[in-house]
């Protein structure tokens, strides 16, 4: 998932919830000044089956281009994604 964006700063929001499978799985955004990762573990029933993962940074491209989040790992599902990229004035 991704999304284009113009030059400047940015506050980035990403989430997803990973279901199924048994073990650990990671959510990653990339793109401009900075990178962010997330991680979790899902289980078998009666354990724990699914989980959100959220993701928050800021970053700051000095060219257009384009701001993603991709997931990776065991998890069978990753699902209800979302990604918000808010243009700021500056970033102290």
């Amino acid at each position: 998932m991704s999304v284009s964006v113009p030059a400047g700063s940015y506050l980035v929001q990403a989430q997803t919830t990973i279901a199924g499978g048994e073990g650990t799985s990671a959510c990653f955004i990339s793109g401009g000044s900075e990178k962010s990762n997330s991680y979790g573990s899902t289980e078998k029933a009666p354990g724990i089956t699914q989980m959100t993962l959220h993701n928050v940074e800021t970053t700051v491209l000095s060219s257009p281009g384009a701001i993603k989040m991709e997931c990776t790992g065991a998890a069978e599902f990753f699902v209800y994604s979302k990604l918000t990229v808010t243009q700021v004035g500056t970033i102290h």
